[in-house]
C-alpha cells in the first residue's frame, strides 16, 4: 500500500543532471535516476533523468497543478489524479534514485540497491 507524503501544486521544474520538482510548500523531489511518465495524453515513456528531453513536454505537465506525492516501498510516485498524469520512478542497483525534502524539513532518499534512508524533520 503507498504511502502518503504530501499534496502539493508544483510551481517550478528544473532540468540539469536530474529533473528537480519545486513545490508551493517548499518541498522539492529530485530524480536522477530511470522512471516512467504516463497519462495527459501521453501514453507511458521511459527516460533517464539525465537526459530527460524527450519526455521534458510531458513532464511540464505537472507544473500549477496539484500533485500528489508517495511512495510505495521504493518507488516514489508524483501524480495528478485529476488528470491522470503520474511520474514512477524506481530504485537503482548503482545511485540514489531519487529523494524528497517535505516541508517540514523531513527527507528521503532511495539509496542504491533500494533501501530508502529517512532523516526527521530537524
Amino acid at each position: 500500500m503507498p504511502e502518503f507524503l504530501a499534496e502539493v501544486v508544483i510551481e517550478r521544474i528544473s532540468f540539469d543532471f536530474g529533473v528537480e520538482f519545486l513545490a508551493n510548500d517548499g518541498s522539492v523531489v529530485r530524480v536522477e535516476g530511470e522512471g516512467s511518465v504516463a497519462g495527459h495524453g501521453v501514453s507511458q515513456l521511459t527516460f533517464d533523468a539525465e537526459s530527460a528531453s524527450p519526455v521534458a513536454a510531458a513532464l511540464l505537465g505537472f507544473l500549477h497543478r496539484k500533485a500528489v506525492l508517495s511512495i510505495d516501498e521504493n518507488t516514489l510516485e508524483l501524480s495528478v489524479p485529476d488528470m491522470g498524469l503520474a511520474l514512477r520512478v524506481g530504485p537503482s542497483a548503482e545511485y540514489e534514485a531519487w529523494s524528497a525534502v517535505l516541508a517540514d524539513g523531513s527527507r528521503l532518499v532511495c539509496a542504491d540497491g533500494g533501501k530508502v534512508a529517512r532523516w526527521p524533520a530537524p
